[in-house]
């Protein structure tokens, strides 16, 4: 009964970002009302606070796919972690994507974003069965860090899609993406007097 009492708080989140998706503050209030259930029964027997329920969402979306990321990028036949994303972490991204459209574009979870970042970047840091080559002008951790939210953005942009694209296929414009320098992609100019 518990869990799924969790899984009900946790959609009256989700429901509530869908409906107002500009609102950034949730109350535990808000969010009983929306469950169906009394605020002091979350208190009592599920959420100590409304953080708590965030950090609970946070854990539960990306416990998987964190683990299926780590095992990848230690995977031999793996050239890279974007071989590593586009194999194994977006086919685990798909299956949550009503979450994580949500939680991409509103603003209702605004920590998911440095919780995500600093995950990932303390896992390659910190892993010592891969190699990270830096060949940028700036140092490892911040360049790990935009890569990270280029990663993010772009599976965020596909995941909000009405319909995406089914993950093997867009696994590959992922994987093109990424091996084609932004400035390739796209680029503004002046328009040309007439």
């Amino acid at each position: 009964m518990v869990q799924g009492s969790r899984e009900s708080i946790i959609n009256a989140v989700f429901r509530i970002a869908s409906k107002n998706p500009d609102k950034s503050k949730l109350t535990m209030t808000e969010i009983a009302k929306e469950a169906g259930m009394s605020r002091q029964a979350i208190y009592q027997k599920h959420f100590s606070s409304v953080d708590e329920i965030f950090d609970y969402i946070h854990t539960s979306m990306t416990e998987e796919v964190f683990k299926t990321f780590k095992r990848s990028i230690a995977d031999p036949s793996i050239h890279s972690i974007y071989e590593a994303v586009a194999r194994d972490v977006i086919p685990k991204v798909y299956q949550k994507r009503i979450q994580a459209r949500i939680l991409y574009h509103t603003s209702i979870d605004r920590n998911v974003f440095n919780f995500l970042e600093e995950s990932y970047l303390q896992l390659l840091l910190e892993a010592d069965n891969i190699h990270i080559i830096n060949n940028s002008p700036l140092m490892t951790p911040s360049m790990i860090k935009i890569v990270i939210n280029y990663i993010f953005a772009l599976v965020g942009e596909w995941v909000a899609e009405d319909f995406p694209e089914p993950p093997e296929v867009f696994a590959k414009t992922f994987l093109t993406l990424m091996q084609t320098a932004p400035k390739d992609l796209i680029d503004a100019r002046p328009k040309s007097k007439i």
